[in-house]
């Protein structure tokens, strides 16, 4: 059994958690399952340390902070230390990981001073690539100069201070080999089988319906061409329902985009992470696009689990796990994405099909089997 601590720069508490919040959230579950221990580091809103416990049963500690802005992580950074050597002593911790390079002083002091200590630094995205995927695609992200010049400077620090690297996936393997020789292991996200529990439910929405999820982030940068596309659709087929779970800066301005199709438009918001197993059944075809060309939305492992039919933006990321026609399909262009919709709008064995593969996959990816691999790698 292990006593593992997560440091994460995110600031507690977190009242919309992010899927990255939701990945550690998980683990940590399911590691109990197992009668390993956790405990949660993450920067606090005052300015004093504090100690809370959650319904879950995890228990969480701060370091003080005052705002969520780089000043905050650079209160992270200095306080993190002697925070974390607090923690060993008091939990005896035997693994650390860390999801931000603003943990890399810490992280340097530790494995100087308690070398039996693993540390493992969690790679889910890797900036300024992010950045760059997103100029490529003509998408409109520019970075802040400052980040894009401190983050790998604080990342090659980090280096130093880590045993291994765990990451999401093969493509984030690839890019992360060019940046240093430290073992690299693969943890991928997976889905809660809590899920499991909702799949039989009967479509609650409309019944005479096709309805089409997407959950995310509403950015034109990310779905001016789902949103084309779906005008186009919806132009065109009467029996269909466009269910949209997020909020984002350019919720409006798709808002004003689809009035003339308004009525089949049903935006929810933002929806806590409890509830979207029920919003997923509900629905018959799951979008998601893939904003990082290295990442996979932990969203499309619960659509999977879920036995929906899938439509995901091809990358080579997405087809490690994704298999064209099988159990997804996938697009590139506005036209692909069309051609892909109506082809699940007009046959439901399609759909099906791919919906039952799509579960067979699944049950390779749930956060209790990634548990069991964590153990392996910390071991």
């Amino acid at each position: 059994m292990h006593s593992i601590c997560f440091v994460l720069k995110e600031h507690y508490p977190i009242l919309n958690p992010n899927a990255s919040y939701l990945r550690y959230m998980e683990l940590s579950k399911s590691l109990k399952k197992t009668g390993n221990k956790t405990i949660i580091i993450m920067q606090g809103s005052s300015i004093n340390s504090k100690t809370y416990h959650d319904d879950e049963g995890n228990t969480f500690v701060t370091i003080p902070g005052l705002t969520k802005s780089w000043f905050s992580n650079i209160i992270f950074f200095i306080l993190l230390t002697r925070t974390v050597k607090q923690i060993i002593t008091k939990y005896h911790i035997d693994t650390l990981i860390v999801n931000s390079v603003f943990s890399s002083f810490a992280c340097l002091i530790i494995h100087k001073f308690y070398p039996k200590i693993r540390i493992l630094y969690d790679i889910i995205g890797i900036y300024e690539l992010e950045i760059q995927r997103a100029n490529s695609l003509e998408r409109g992200i520019k970075g802040s100069s400052t980040q894009i010049i401190i983050q790998p400077l604080l990342r090659k620090i980090l280096f130093y201070g880590i045993n291994s690297i765990i990451t999401v996936n093969q493509a984030h393997k690839e890019e992360i080999k060019k940046l240093t020789r430290l073992p690299i292991y693969i943890l991928r996200d997976a889905y809660d089988i809590d899920f499991e529990k909702h799949i039989d439910l009967e479509n609650e929405t409309n019944n005479k319906s096709i309805n089409i999820l997407y959950i995310g982030s509403i950015y034109i940068h990310r779905l001016e061409i789902f949103f084309k596309v779906a005008q186009e659709i919806l132009n065109k087929y009467d029996n269909l329902k466009i269910i949209i779970v997020g909020n984002g800066p350019d919720k409006q301005y798709f808002e004003n985009m689809i009035k003339s199709n308004k009525e089949k438009y049903l935006f929810y918001g933002y929806i806590p992470h409890s509830q979207i197993a029920k919003i997923i059944a509900n629905s018959d075809i799951c979008f998601s696009d893939c904003w990082s060309r290295i990442g996979f939305p932990v969203k499309v492992f619960e659509y999977m689990a879920m036995g929906k039919a899938i439509i995901c933006e091809d990358t080579s990321s997405v087809r490690e796990i994704l298999s064209p026609n099988k159990n997804a399909l996938l697009y590139q262009t506005s036209e692909d994405l069309y051609k892909q919709f109506e082809k699940l709008i007009n046959n439901q064995k399609i759909r099906n099909n791919i919906g039952s593969n799509a579960i067979i996959e699944a049950k390779k990816h749930t956060w209790d089997q990634r548990a069991i691999e964590l153990i392996d790698i910390i071991n």
